[in-house]
């Protein structure tokens, strides 16, 4: 009895390390996986038949020059400014 006293701290340190390496090892007896895929059967048919339906609506889009000679495309105005070209500044010493 004069020993469980005299070395209490001991005693307590070592029932909490065995009572943790049991409980660290009945918790990770079935790990988990840190990634996890998830596949969605309808999301990417659907995505597809999208792109496709898409698709086909611009296939049937016709470009033509008709646009370039009609009078409201004439009308517009250009209110650009021309960039001027200055001088180069020092070149560079690397």
């Amino acid at each position: 009895m004069d020993f469980i006293i005299r070395h209490k701290i001991i005693i307590l340190i070592l029932i909490l390390a065995v009572g943790g390496f049991f409980w660290y090892s009945s918790s990770s007896a079935t790990p988990k996986s840190l990634l996890t895929t998830e596949t969605s059967g309808t999301g990417t048919v659907s995505a597809n038949k999208d792109l496709v339906a898409t698709l086909l609506t611009l296939r049937a889009v016709t470009l033509s020059g008709t646009i370039l000679s009609d009078a409201s495309f004439l009308r517009l105005k250009d209110f650009s400014t021309q960039v001027t070209l200055e001088d180069m500044g020092r070149t560079d010493p690397f």
